[in-house]
């Protein structure tokens, strides 16, 4: 139920419809506070995000455009912005964004494999690694802290992996492991697409072939409840 005199409250709601897989409900009080608060810019990138998972990405790069254009340093703005563009196959301006939402926010892991990832679709080959080292040395350490202290499982095996992949390393263990620690198959199944997305794109063909076999070979094995 809105409360028409109360945006913490209504964005409160808003916020558990949206992470309780309510959209359409969730959208419909963004769309509320918006229209009472038109320059609050964290309501405009809850729209974007609410809009991309309802499959309207048009909508949401719009949405997400005037997030940022009233805060142009929310790097969850960005990349939610880079997200859409990529369900959109404008790999260009994903990566654009990816990268701008990784300069407002440089420990973001999540926005440095976002932007490597369109940086290899975009260019074919593997990034240059000399303009991210000091990026990626603390992201590897990131990862490898998360996995000694079992937090962010199974994300950051997979994390890690991308990471190795990126920076020709090897992989293949860290992909198997984090399929290992994954509780649900749609999580290992997330890790794959993006191997899948640089395949498609006719990026690192036999790199991303091991990575695709390797990781569809760990989920075959596994036992799902």
């Amino acid at each position: 139920m809105l409360e028409p005199d109360s945006l913490h409250i209504n964005m409160q709601l808003a916020m558990f419809l949206k992470d309780t897989e309510r959209l359409n409900e969730a959208e419909e009080i963004l769309r509320y506070v918006i229209n009472t608060h038109r320059s609050y810019a964290v309501a405009w990138r809850e729209l974007g995000v609410v809009e991309h998972k309802l499959k309207k990405a048009t909508d949401a790069t719009q949405t997400l455009e005037k997030a940022i254009e009233l805060n142009p340093h929310d790097p969850d703005a960005w990349c939610s912005l880079g997200g859409a563009q990529k369900t959109l196959k404008q790999y260009g301006k994903a990566q654009d964004a990816y990268e701008k939402g990784l300069k407002t926010s440089p420990k973001s892991t999540y926005a440095l494999l976002n932007y490597l990832t369109m940086s290899v679709i975009n260019n074919k080959q593997l990034p240059d690694i000399q303009k991210q080292t000091q990026t990626l040395i603390a992201a590897k350490e990131a990862c490898k802290k998360q996995i000694e202290r079992q937090l962010n499982l199974p994300w950051c095996y997979f994390d890690l992996a991308q990471l190795e992949f990126f920076t020709g390393l090897p992989f293949e263990d860290t992909l198997r492991s984090g399929v290992m620690q994954a509780t649900a198959q749609w999580q290992a199944e997330t890790a794959k697409d993006t191997y899948q997305l640089i395949q498609e794109a006719g990026a690192l063909p036999a790199e991303t072939r091991r990575a695709v076999e390797s990781i569809s070979q760990a989920i075959e094995d596994r036992e799902w409840k």
